[in-house]
């Protein structure tokens, strides 16, 4: 538990955070860079988003286009969508779609279908 404190407290400190992009500089692989620069190259610190922005440790406002390509296509600090996924992870954070299935995954696809 003390060490969930420590990160959050890290990850509360806020955009200006050095160790954490030299962290990230040293043990994280991101999805776009060639293998032979990982490790290489500085990348941007992102601090916090909002809506369709993310701010980097400069304190530069950015579009995040990616996130909206891949998983946060309706905006960062959505309170209402920050509710209902707390609900469901104390409920059931995962369900493997493969052998199972589950009460909010059939009234979405039944939303999706329009019927």
């Amino acid at each position: 538990m003390a060490a969930l404190r420590d990160l959050k407290a890290r990850e509360t400190a806020g955009p200006g955070n050095d160790d954490a992009a030299e962290l990230a500089r040293r043990h994280l692989i991101q999805p776009w860079p060639y293998a032979g620069s990982v490790g290489s190259e500085a990348r941007a610190l992102i601090g916090e988003g909002d809506g369709i922005y993310i701010t980097d440790s400069t304190g530069k406002r950015l579009i995040d286009g990616p996130a909206g390509m891949w998983c946060v296509n309706v905006g960062h600090r959505r309170e209402e969508l920050a509710r209902v996924m707390y609900d469901q992870a104390m409920a059931l954070s995962y369900n493997t779609p493969w052998y199972t299935m589950n009460a909010p995954s059939a009234e979405l696809a039944k939303r999706i279908a329009g019927h």
